[in-house]
């Protein structure tokens, strides 16, 4: 009997350990689950899409909790070094791992907090031109004019020159085409070609005209034509101009475009 009195207090410290541990473990998940709902819906405000959202929000609930079992594992005097090391090995994996998606994540806070652009500009990064249609924290959403969007990694946009053609006083570039018999006189055609474009109010005068033959076809030379304006919004204005002057010296005569010729940009 005497050994039972004995034995009681040490199994009455383990029962007391036992509970505290489980106690540990049920608060360390319940705060890991209100962290997960916490992050998910910051993360989100914030521009991060709803996959990348959950991973970090679970992320960060797991975390927690493997956290809190650490610790009740330490209240039941569990050795905690094996688990330890297997804890550094799985941060220096998911570092390694993640460390394109800080990257982005980083780009993103820097374009959100001094942006470059803005939804709806008009943009060249490197060699994709397009209208921005979305900025999160990870990616910069492009359209081009076919209408294919571009996703492109924020790391790689801070890293490219950027060129807003939105922005006031930014010049940008005009372009169309056009195919003249090869009845025609190539040398007049393209001088008429340039008078026509010259008039424009708009035209930069920084930058050359240029008017070169781009392809022969059946019918007669193709002609592509280039000029810059010296504001984005003027573009389309310029271009109206431009094209409506070449109709009018074709009505003439002054200029010949081959049959059916269908111009634009």
């Amino acid at each position: 009997m005497s050994g039972l009195a004995e034995l009681e207090p040490q199994y009455l410290l383990m029962v007391q350990q036992a509970l505290i541990a489980v106690a540990i473990v049920l608060a360390g998940y319940v705060l890991g689950w209100l962290l997960e709902k916490l992050l998910k819906t910051t993360l989100k405000k914030v521009g991060l899409p709803s996959a990348e959202s959950a991973v970090v929000g679970s992320a960060t609930k797991y975390g927690v909790t493997f956290i809190a079992v650490l610790m009740a594992l330490s209240e039941v005097d569990v050795p905690l070094t094996p688990f330890l090391v297997a804890l550094a090995i799985v941060g220096v994996t998911i570092g390694l791992a993640s460390h394109r998606l800080v990257e982005n994540a980083v780009s993103g806070l820097l374009l959100m907090t001094y942006p470059p652009f803005e939804i709806g500009d008009t943009i060249t990064v490197g060699k994709i031109t397009g209208e921005v249609k979305e900025l999160n924290l990870l990616s910069t959403t492009i359209e081009t004019d076919d209408k294919r969007l571009y996703s492109i990694p924020n790391s790689t946009v801070s890293s490219s020159e950027i060129h807003n053609y939105s922005r006031q006083g930014s010049e940008s570039q005009v372009q169309f085409t056009l195919r003249i018999p090869y009845e025609a006189n190539l040398d007049e055609a393209t001088a008429e070609i340039l008078d026509s474009v010259s008039g424009c109010h708009a035209l930069s005068r920084n930058d050359p005209i240029s008017i070169h033959a781009e392809s022969f076809e059946d019918r007669g030379v193709r002609l592509r034509v280039r000029f810059f304006v010296r504001d984005f919004r003027q573009r389309s204005s310029a271009l109206h101009h431009a094209l409506a002057s070449i109709l009018e010296k074709n009505r003439k005569g002054l200029l010949k475009l081959s049959y059916g010729e269908n111009m634009g940009e």
